[in-house]
């Protein structure tokens, strides 16, 4: 016991005097999610717009139904439209200025009301991804609209475009024969689909899990923050063991009768208060920012807890296979930092593609990021936990058994 007592104050002592380490495993995650925050918009603030411009080469009554249509109240959250010519329009989508440009071309209305072929023109920013494809499915679906209307009312569609040649042209006496064929037609199909319109009518009521809260970005992105800084500290502590071996503290712990197990045991045992000492603050913060149930700090911290001892169980093993101190800062930077980047501390799983989300899922703080991840929103239950636990304290075991095997086989005698 005095051994283990001393061997984890040493360990403890060790981190106490590089502060700066700690201020990195910490200062990395803030700053790496303030910025994210901040881009995507905060926690509360202005969800980014799309910025789409709209040059109307036609100028007709179609195109400006149209644009009124995109112009809607309901589209206000999610568009920023100003009109333009099509060559100031390029020359803003080159400069960064703008998402996207929509064209209408010159004899959109003629072309439409003869059923004949014509095409939108949508001119994407090749600076930008999200932005121009939110503005390609938004103007695919005024498209499909009108392809459908297009269907349903052809030759009505058909008759006006004749009655607008006529009102260009003078009226002539086919213009009360056209307006009697345009309302006829156009009544009988309403009548026709008036009854299956009110015979069986659809209401959607949405819900949400009792005790769930809005997911906003920040809010799946905190969860990944706290791995982050996990995954840091994890590394920092496991790079200690060399530390150890050039002082030559393995090579006469291998020549006393102390037990390799008790050393590697104050070693987790230090390295669970280091975990907490670095999550606690950006725990604290993201509570407090996002409104959080305080009752679900503890398990927080003792989850990330047990997910920063598995990592550091698996760092440590990269640390005594490698055959020098700069391998084995390499080797594990290899293998830790694509699991941040596909693991969701640098962008929520759910905004990935579906195989990278997967694929994410199974990494090891993945794994332990999800059941996380639904208890805070509040969509999870506490025996979503019992598995995961079970696999990660089994590959802490599996992962520190090997790394005792390495020490004796000859990395604490060298």
């Amino acid at each position: 016991m005095t051994f283990l007592i001393a061997s984890g104050l040493k360990n403890l002592q060790r981190i106490a005097v590089q502060p700066w380490s700690v201020a990195i495993w910490i200062g990395v995650p803030l700053l790496v999610g303030s910025l994210l925050s901040a881009v995507m918009g905060g926690s509360d603030g202005e969800t980014p717009k799309v910025h789409l411009l709209i040059a109307d080469d036609d100028g007709s009554f179609l195109s400006g139904t149209l644009i009124d249509m995109l112009a809607r109240e309901e589209l206000g959250d999610l568009l920023i439209l100003e009109p333009v010519a099509t060559v100031s329009g390029r020359a803003m989508l080159d400069e960064g200025a703008a998402s996207a440009m929509l064209v209408i071309p010159s004899g959109f209305q003629t072309a439409y009301l003869a059923s004949e072929p014509q095409a939108l023109r949508l001119v994407v920013n090749p600076l930008q991804q999200i932005f121009p494809e939110m503005a390609e499915e938004l103007t695919g679906l005024i498209a499909d609209f009108g392809s459908y209307a297009q269907l349903a009312f052809g030759p009505e569609l058909d008759t006006m475009g004749e009655l607008i040649s006529d009102a260009e042209d003078g009226a002539g006496p086919e213009t009360a024969a056209a307006i009697g064929t345009l309302a006829s037609g156009t009544a009988t199909k309403l009548f026709r689909a008036l009854p299956l319109l009110t015979e069986a009518p659809i209401e959607i009521a949405v819900e949400t899990t009792d005790g769930a809260r809005e997911a906003s970005f920040t809010m799946l992105f905190f969860p990944g923050l706290l791995m982050m800084s996990v995954i840091l500290a994890a590394q920092g502590l496991a790079e200690d063991l060399w530390q150890e071996r050039e002082m030559g503290t393995l090579r006469r712990l291998r020549s006393t009768i102390a037990p390799l197990g008790t050393f590697l045991l104050a070693r987790v045992v230090s390295s669970s208060f280091a975990l907490v000492l670095v999550i606690l603050p950006l725990g604290l913060l993201g509570f407090t920012v996002l409104d959080l149930d305080w009752g679900s700090l503890p398990l927080t911290l003792a989850w990330l807890t047990l997910a920063g001892l598995m990592l550091s169980a698996l760092a440590s093993l990269i640390q005594v296979l490698a055959p020098t101190r700069k391998a084995a800062a390499l080797f594990s930077s290899l293998v830790f930092f694509p699991l941040l980047l596909v693991g969701g501390s640098f962008f929520p799983l759910e905004s990935m593609p579906d195989f990278l989300a997967t694929f994410g899922r199974l990494t090891p703080n993945g794994m332990m990021l999800e059941p996380l991840k639904a208890h805070l929103i509040g969509t999870g239950e506490l025996a979503a936990f019992v598995p995961i636990l079970g696999i990660s304290v089994a590959a802490t075991l599996a992962m520190t058994a090997a790394t005792a095997w390495r020490l004796r086989a000859g990395f604490a005698t060298r």
